[in-house]
């Protein structure tokens, strides 16, 4: 099964007007330009994997007449008009055939859930940003979904992206951004980026492989207020980053020196205290009491409070996590919000 898009040159005029709007947005950029009208938008209400009747009739229905759209079908939908907000309840959403993994491929400006995020996991598709397709995502988890993007972007905000082999790679051209968003792999390296990933408020988990964030070629990752851990104490002969060092935009964290992190607020090869919580939706990273994690954000600082007002989970940003009167942010996806007892009471 294929998700195609159309290659008309209207719907490639549209693609990319909205796709510029959506990027300077996302960036609380201002445009000088009118936005285009909105797309349209589809409400997924099938749990089935089957692909739309008649991509690009304005109609999300596997069935002709009969109303029920997929999430395959939605995306055709999107990808066969240039762009489309696709709306998913909250649930599970399990994309496979009797090949077990769908290839899903992105061609047009598709967002999901953007302003009204529900607990989603949608499980198990190979998922390809192609050239010029944009992937604007808000609290979705994607389990057991690698995520490849090509010449184009994905921009992610409070989600997960779960990979049993590398979770994420990026060609050259090709541009991740994720806030507030889990990203961690159980086999592999967890990012490979040949073009440009962006983390902000993030956390990047390594179970085994021999690096959690790989930067070849001309590729340029940059952190900031990001954690790079190893859950499970498995270091071995792994390492946090391999090749090209991160750009650090201060207050990050590693579980190694081999990020080189030297910006304001950096702290690398120290124990960094996250524990583990298994959900439905995806693991839970929290920092643990005492953790250099925990408060290492001063209000202000990269968005603490302002641009980041809440973590992966909707916890409010700034807190005082760690009982001296001052509210600040915790580095990672997650804001630690149990106050330490007072040692003197």
């Amino acid at each position: 099964m294929s998700v195609s898009g159309s290659t008309s040159s209207a719907s490639r005029r549209r693609r990319g007007a909205i796709g510029a709007v959506l990027v300077v947005a996302a960036f609380g950029l201002v445009a000088c330009e009118a936005p285009p009208p909105p797309p349209p938008s589809f409400v997924v209400n099938d749990p089935s994997s089957l692909s739309d009747a008649v991509p690009g009739d304005g109609t999300c229905e596997v069935t002709p007449g009969a109303g029920d759209c997929s999430l395959v079908a939605a995306l055709d939908e999107a990808n066969a008009l240039g762009a489309a907000d696709l709306v998913l309840p909250e649930g599970l959403y399990q994309v496979a055939d009797t090949h077990y993994h769908v290839h899903l491929t992105v061609t047009g400006v598709v967002r999901i859930n953007v302003g009204a995020p529900q607990t989603v996991r949608i499980d198990y598709p190979y998922l390809t940003v192609a050239d010029g397709g944009v992937l604007h995502a808000f609290g979705v988890t994607f389990s057991q979904t690698p995520i490849w993007v090509q010449d184009g972007t994905a921009l992610l905000q409070g989600s997960d992206v779960v990979g049993l082999d590398t979770a994420v790679a990026v060609d050259e051209g090709g541009t991740f951004v994720a806030q507030n968003t889990v990203i961690s792999s159980g086999f592999s390296r967890v990012i490979e980026n040949l073009g440009t990933v962006v983390l902000r408020s993030s956390t990047v988990d390594r179970y085994f492989g021999d690096a959690a964030v790989f930067t070849d070629g001309s590729g340029v990752t940059t952190v900031a207020s990001t954690a790079i851990v190893t859950t499970f104490g498995f270091t071995g002969p792994s390492v946090a980053c391999m090749g090209t060092a991160p750009v650090s935009d201060g207050y990050n964290t590693a579980y190694d020196t081999s990020c080189g992190l030297t910006g304001v607020g950096d702290v690398e090869g120290v124990v960094l205290g996250v524990e583990p919580v298994f959900e439905l939706w995806g693991t839970t990273y929290l920092p643990t009491p005492g953790s250099p994690m925990v408060d290492a954000i001063p209000e202000g600082a990269n968005g603490c409070g302002t641009a980041i007002a809440a973590d992966r989970i909707g916890q409010p940003r700034p807190f005082d996590g760690d009982g001296d009167g001052t509210p600040a942010c915790d580095i990672g996806a997650f804001e630690l919000q149990v106050v330490p007892d007072d040692p003197l009471t």
